[in-house]
């Protein structure tokens, strides 16, 4: 059953990824991506999707990490040091997405190939979390319900089709979680895998360095054992654990050459250069809008905190309480764990707390134009599989069983909108002055207006059928899904 459980969760999840795939064939210029195909809607609504895209497009056509010739894509995202423009984001994306975009061009379609790695990604990740639930030993139904309340039922779903990061982030953080907590029995491989995740993770994303830390630190606790004895206590470490961390170090190194070569400095990031809002098709240098640069650091204050936990938990424009409800029910897998795997429970818990803790000091905890609180996404994955011991816990109680139904079902709903419309969805501190919407009646309303981003439906069912229709088939296929899983379950494999 459980690899007939594999092969039921990838074919379920292509499915619904294929049908709200976004883009369209043919090979877009940088002058279409930036002047037809930048609206909300388009494949490119955000200059997120903009800069990593030009990079790779310099990457390819230029070989270089300059985005010179493409950098009026990516404003606001872009910054100018030395005379070169470079995206504000860590190349990571960009170059994993490389050799989909060398496909695509053989393919037709290069900006669907490229947008297909966080939806690859995003798979990845879907069937790590059922092989966690399994080394939970819970039973495979309770493990297909937590890969697909990730996948389908939060917002993750809006960025698994489009080119952000934060669904190699979600992939990077489990994967290193599992081997530290499920890894070979090679210590020099099982910790060489870690260290190695753990610099992975950072390429794609500097805040990955606090997140990931956790892992690192659990795994280096490893590295020192006990023997007690009647009248004394040997400590015991273990050498080669001391050699794996150069792995991460000598990543790091190289990471910090290339921004010594690009930036100047081995410390300084890309985001940290002077910022360029605007560039004119003149290419003079009054015409260019820079800003300062500024220091990492200075972006995270203690102050911030109070308002930031609101953002991310409870406000009505982009808290998980609103947004992906689901995620919530972890509260049901507190507790869960025997004395003796508490280390799995607090490693759990431990990631998203740091994730929650960090971005609430961030000055911009909405995270821009966004749907729903897109630097959580990240951690999600932990979440979601507390909320399977959840359900493990209560798979007798029918109340537990009708809340965990209504809780999916809602939060699919909603997680549904963002792949079929858009993801840009205006901060309230943003919407008001400007008398906008900052919530997902945004999307409701482009649903209504048939204004889908679907590549199946706006190329072979648009015009026959209602978006309404549409959407409420793909909702039905993800809801029924979910209540076989939550309706179905035992609580464990011997059960």
């Amino acid at each position: 059953m459980k690899r007939l459980s594999y092969l039921l969760l990838l074919f379920l999840s292509l499915v619904l990824y294929v049908f709200t795939a976004r883009g369209s064939l043919g090979n877009p210029s940088a002058l279409e991506i930036e002047q037809d195909l930048s609206v909300s809607g388009q494949a490119f609504e955000t200059s997120q999707e903009r800069s990593r895209y030009a990079l790779i497009l310099s990457l390819y056509y230029d070989h270089t990490f300059a985005i010179d010739n493409y950098a009026s894509m990516g404003t606001p995202d872009i910054g100018r040091i030395n005379g070169h423009y470079f995206s504000f984001f860590p190349p990571a994306a960009s170059v994993l997405a490389l050799p989909l975009y060398v496909l695509g061009l053989t393919l037709n379609a290069p900006q669907m190939a490229v947008f297909s790695l966080s939806t690859i990604f995003a798979l990845l990740t879907i069937l790590l979390i059922f092989a966690f639930s399994q080394k939970l030993k819970l039973h495979w139904s309770i493990g297909l319900f937590a890969a697909l309340a990730f996948g389908f039922a939060t917002n993750a779903w809006g960025y698994s089709v489009t080119f952000y990061a934060h669904l190699i982030s979600a992939f990077l953080l489990l994967f290193g979680l599992y081997i530290a907590l499920f890894g070979p029995q090679n210590k020099i491989l099982k910790s060489s895998l870690i260290w190695f995740a753990y610099a992975a993770a950072v390429f794609v994303d500097f805040p990955n360095l606090f997140i990931f830390l956790p892992i690192a630190l659990m795994h280096f606790v490893e590295t020192f054992s006990t023997q007690m004895h009647e009248i004394s206590a040997k400590l015991r470490i273990y050498w080669p654990y001391f050699l794996t961390p150069l792995i991460f170090v000598l990543c790091m190194g190289i990471y910090g050459y290339f921004n010594l070569v690009n930036f100047g400095s081995p410390t300084k990031l890309s985001n940290t250069i002077p910022r360029v809002r605007d560039i004119s098709h003149q290419e003079s240098t009054a015409n260019i809008a820079v800003e300062r640069g500024k220091s990492s650091a200075n972006a995270l204050n203690p102050r911030n905190m109070l308002n930031g936990i609101y953002t991310f938990l409870i406000s009505p424009d982009r808290g998980v309480l609103v947004y992906s409800p689901v995620v919530l029910l972890f509260i049901f897998g507190v507790g869960t764990q025997k004395e003796i795997e508490k280390k799995r429970e607090m490693a759990l818990l431990m990631l998203p707390a740091t994730c929650l803790t960090l971005y609430s000091m961030f000055g911009d905890p909405w995270g821009g134009w966004a749907f729903g609180s897109r630097y959580m996404i990240a951690v999600l994955p932990q979440l979601i599989i507390l909320a399977g011991l959840g359900l493990a816990r209560f798979h007798k109680n029918v109340w537990v069983k009708i809340f965990f139904s209504v809780v999916f079902a809602y939060s699919a709903a909603v997680s549904l909108l963002a792949p079929l419309t858009t993801n840009v969805v205006p901060p309230v501190v943003e919407a008001k002055p400007l008398g906008l919407t900052s919530d997902y009646r945004v999307n409701l309303r482009m649903l209504q207006k048939n204004e889908l981003n679907s590549f199946v439906y706006n190329h072979v069912l648009k015009g026959t059928l209602p978006a309404t229709y549409y959407y409420g088939a793909l909702l039905m296929v993800v809801v029924l899904s979910g209540f076989v899983c939550i309706w179905y379950p035992k609580g464990t494999h011997s059960e």
